[in-house]
């Protein structure tokens, strides 16, 4: 559990911390082409942590974490279809893994959605408080959709694989 703290909160100074530099970092992978690339890498590689960790770390051998898997990997292929802006996919994965993160730390997986959820409404207030980025509330509800979709990840997990959330 501590080293779930831990985690957590480095992953959250370093989401709140990220904020002021992000515009440059977006402008700059925009100017030079990249970004579709560098978005691209982020959920390939988001898929392929989630397949070590289920095949090589945990050593699962059983068809329905595969199908598991499968299922989540599906799922996430069809948020990068559907999702029409950068911004928006890469919020998809950092409010999804926010709330896996935060399952960590609170058994009740109503109180790691709340918590991600809470954590976007402050991300966009501070973006209001920032003179380079812009309040919308659209990115509060899709932050919350994001920390659904990685709920739902997380009760899987506990439901099918609970030996994910032992230790």
């Amino acid at each position: 559990m501590r080293t779930a703290l831990g985690i957590l909160v480095a992953y959250v100074c370093a989401m709140i911390l990220s904020l002021p530099v992000t515009p440059m970092v977006v402008d700059g992978l925009k100017a030079r082409g990249s970004l579709e690339v560098v978005v691209a890498l982020l959920f390939l590689g988001a898929g392929a942590c989630a397949t070590y960790v289920l095949l090589v770390r945990l050593k699962i051998r059983r068809f329905r974490y595969y199908l598991m898997l499968l299922g989540i990997l599906v799922a996430l292929g069809v948020i990068v279809a559907l999702v029409k802006t950068h911004q928006e996919r890469v919020h998809f994965l950092e409010y999804g893994l926010l709330a896996i993160l935060a399952g960590g730390v609170f058994p009740d997986p109503r109180r790691a959605f709340a918590f991600a959820a809470l954590l976007g409404i402050l991300d966009e207030a501070i973006q209001f408080l920032l003179p380079m980025r812009y309040f919308d509330p659209r990115d509060i509800a899709f932050n919350a959709v994001a920390a659904a979709f990685g709920t739902g990840v997380l009760m899987l997990t506990r439901r099918f694989a609970p030996e994910f959330h032992k230790g």
